[in-house]
């Protein structure tokens, strides 16, 4: 059995060609567009479902706040629903 070494740095000069990242980046974006395009749609839908309600539980919690006297029935009521 044999084993061929190289002296440090002699595997630089094999002359290896640089890894184009640009384009290799390019070629995963075409094979996983669908998944980033139904992701980020996937996405958008939860934050604006998250807006909408936060927007209902601010209108509720400010009536809440706004209900007096806070021992009333009505407010209450309110208070529960």
């Amino acid at each position: 059995m044999t084993t061929r070494t190289l002296a440090p740095g002699a595997g630089a000069a094999i002359g290896r060609r640089p890894v184009p990242w640009s384009r290799l980046a390019w070629v995963t974006l075409r094979q996983r567009r669908g998944l980033l395009i139904g992701g980020g749609a996937l996405l958008g839908v939860f934050a604006v479902y998250m807006v909408v309600m936060a927007v209902i539980q601010h209108n509720a919690y400010a009536a809440v706040a706004a209900c007096h006297p806070a021992a009333a029935l009505k407010c209450q009521q309110l208070n529960n629903s």
